[in-house]
């Protein structure tokens, strides 16, 4: 049970990022339309 814990907890921490990186993403694509 442990083992299965840590690994959700790695998956979903590994989502999170990929989450950010790609809100990330989306708002410096945003803000470069919007200056033109």
């Amino acid at each position: 049970m442990g083992f299965v814990n840590a690994h959700f907890v790695a998956y979903t921490t590994d989502l999170g990022a990929t989450a950010v990186q790609g809100a990330g993403a989306l708002a410096r694509r945003v803000a470069g339309l919007s200056e033109v």
